[in-house]
């Protein structure tokens, strides 16, 4: 048997999963597609041999590589700036230039995430695996997964708070959006 027979039946069996879940994390077709297959050729040049390994070690290597670029691919799109400021006409819409620096603060705040937090946050917290599935999925341990996430809820808080403070900002009127800007991130001290 050659080595593209497992391989192939590998990707029959499981990308149609993967696709299906990277389809609900991009919220794309084509996105989904175009990670599907870099995974794919990834499992091809330096994954595990399929052959060789037990499909839990080949299925966790999979989704550990997909959520990773799925992520990559979603980081992306957020460096994309999504409107120009200066493009806004502040005379005809103006919470507009409010509505996009608060935008842009909250995709700030975001960016701080790491990858490894994001990773394992959406496969317990969307993929609903437990912290002993997301450890092997993600290749940690379960201690590092449940620290992980407690990082991730602390600044999951943090961009909530800011969320509701940039709510307040645009519903408020511009009186307060000048007085109390949205932080980048955490302060410490007085």
């Amino acid at each position: 048997m050659t080595r593209t027979e497992p391989f192939s039946n590998t990707y029959q069996r499981l990308s149609p999963g993967m696709r299906a879940r990277c389809r609900r994390m991009l919220g794309s077709d084509a996105a989904a597609e175009d990670v599907v297959q870099e995974t794919f050729a990834r499992l091809w040049q330096e994954g595990p041999d399929p052959e060789a390994n037990d499909g839990r070690t080949i299925g966790a290597w999979l989704h550990r590589t997909s959520t990773r670029l799925a992520l990559d691919a979603l980081r992306g799109r957020r460096r994309a700036p999504l409107v120009d400021p200066s493009a806004v006409d502040a005379s005809a819409a103006p919470d507009t230039t409010h509505a996009v620096e608060a935008r842009q603060a909250l995709v700030a705040i975001a960016r701080g995430v790491p990858n490894d937090e994001l990773e394992v946050a959406w496969l317990t917290r969307i993929d609903g695996l437990s912290h002993p599935e997301a450890a092997i999925a993600s290749g940690v341990s379960e201690r590092s997964v449940r620290r992980m996430l407690t990082r991730f809820d602390a600044k999951i808080r943090l961009l909530m708070a800011a969320i509701v403070l940039a709510l307040v900002m645009l519903f408020s009127g511009r009186a307060c959006a000048n007085e109390a800007p949205i932080p980048a991130g955490p302060t410490y001290g007085p």
